[in-house]
């Protein structure tokens, strides 16, 4: 079972999480989440500077395929 997790521990004790199987699409499960953050003034579970560095990434990986050659993100 894939589990999405947070670094900090909840108020309740425990480390919050999302199971899979419930509550809709994995999408929808982000969207609800990232518009709760929003809401609430919490930090969202994915942070926008992460999903950017990993946006970078797949740009990288797509354009090497394109080009048959190794693409350095970072000289």
């Amino acid at each position: 079972m894939l589990a999405l997790t947070e670094e900090h521990i909840s108020d309740a004790g425990a480390i919050a999480y999302f199971e899979g199987g419930n509550g809709g699409s994995d999408a929808s499960r982000e969207c609800k989440q990232w518009l709760e953050a929003i809401l609430n003034d919490t930090e969202p579970l994915v942070k926008p500077e992460q999903a950017f560095v990993v946006t970078q990434i797949l740009d990288a990986i797509y354009k090497s395929a394109a080009e048959g050659k190794e693409i350095k993100l970072y000289e």
